[in-house]
C-alpha cells in the first residue's frame, strides 16, 4: 500500500526507495523487539534504534505494579532503561 501511494504521489526512484526504507523500519521496530536467548532487545526512549541488552551485562530487573499499569526497570551497567 505504501509503495502504491509513493508511486502515485511521486513516481520517482527516490520515492520508491523512501517507501521501501519506511516499510523496513516499521517491520524491524514491530517484529524485532522482545526476549532472545542471549538477552533483551528494547527500544531506548523515543529513539527508533533498538538496543540488545545481554544477559551477562544486566545487573538488576525490577517490576513495580500499580493501578496505572506495570513498570519494568532493567539496570545494565551505567544505563537504566
Amino acid at each position: 500500500m505504501i509503495l502504491i501511494m509513493a508511486g502515485k504521489k511521486d513516481g520517482s526512484l527516490f520515492g520508491f526507495i523512501l517507501a521501501l526504507s519506511t516499510i523496513m523500519l516499521l517491520v524491524s521496530i514491530i517484529l524485532s523487539r522482545g526476549v532472545r536467548k542471549d538477552g533483551f532487545v528494547v527500544m531506548s526512549g523515543a529513539s527508533p534504534l533498538l538496543i540488545l541488552l545481554k544477559l551477562s551485562d544486566i545487573k538488576d530487573i525490577s517490576l513495580v505494579e500499580n493501578k496505572a499499569g506495570i513498570k519494568l526497570t532493567i539496570k545494565q551497567g551505567a544505563a537504566i532503561l
